[in-house]
């Protein structure tokens, strides 16, 4: 008797802990659901005065001439308008389920990001250095790889003193991408903190280099739902280094990185 009463009462218990759980969970996934769906429409109803504030600077512009006021309300609405953007891609991505994996070229993809963004660094007599290694082919969602190549390599440009360094090479069956940058600041070892939404240095905040913090936080939501590993680190008290390994193993449908890559 004793037995079943205990039986009974652990029977309950779980039952009630089941459906206790299920309303905590499904009450966070809608309270996440109502987050995301806010940020995605409170972007698109930023930008509507966001685009009539620029058009007045541009009419001011054009009638008085350019002037120290006009040129910060343009800085600032173009600042406004990047953060609006990385805010709504990084909902999005939140929001996929799962990504579409195919068949794609990491050489190209990262030689194509290359070629967009060298006359940038070029413009601001930044050098951009790379090796990359021919038919290194993943699975991966291809919009999403060249989101993050995007972000890596607009970071670098934005955070480098001088120099920048791109290679991709392969190794067995995995990938790695890395992207180093000379920088202020930069602290040895892991900076892993880079990757938290809104994060900046307090160098990166006191310099006069734009950025809202959520491109890196961006990636590394990339990485998540393609399944490779996203890590960077500094060296030398002056390079700042983001390494991507991926898997080229193309039997699934999904890639797998080693924890200890």
């Amino acid at each position: 008797v004793s037995l079943l009463v205990i039986a009974c009462g652990i029977v309950v218990a779980f039952g009630i802990v089941y459906i206790l759980s299920g309303l905590v969970v499904n009450s966070r996934i809608e309270s996440d659901k109502k987050q995301k769906q806010f940020i995605t429409e409170a972007g698109h109803e930023m930008k509507t005065p966001l685009t009539i504030i620029s058009a007045n600077n541009e009419i001011i512009e054009m009638e008085y001439g350019e002037s120290d006021s006009t040129k910060t309300i343009a800085k600032e609405v173009n600042r406004m308008n990047e953060m609006i953007g990385n805010l709504t891609s990084l909902a999005k991505i939140d929001e996929m389920t799962k990504p579409v994996f195919s068949s794609l070229s990491l050489t190209e993809n990262v030689s194509g990001a290359l070629s967009t963004f060298s006359p940038l660094f070029k413009r601001e007599n930044k050098k951009l250095e790379s090796n990359v290694e021919d038919n290194i082919v993943i699975r991966a969602d291809e919009s999403m790889i060249r989101k993050l190549l995007s972000i890596l390599l607009d970071n670098a440009r934005k955070y480098s003193l001088t120099e920048t360094h791109v290679s991709l090479t392969k190794n067995g069956l995995k990938a790695q991408l890395e992207i180093s940058n000379d920088a202020e600041g930069v602290k040895n070892g892991n900076l892993s903190e880079v990757f938290n939404r809104f994060y900046r240095s307090d160098k990166a905040r006191s310099s006069s280099i734009e950025g809202s913090g959520i491109g890196l936080a961006i990636a590394k939501q990339i990485s998540e739902k393609n399944h490779f590993k996203i890590s960077a680190y500094g060296t030398a008290g002056k390079y700042f280094h983001i390494v991507c390994v991926f898997s080229t193993s193309l039997s699934s449908d999904s890639q797998t990185v080693d924890n200890e890559s």
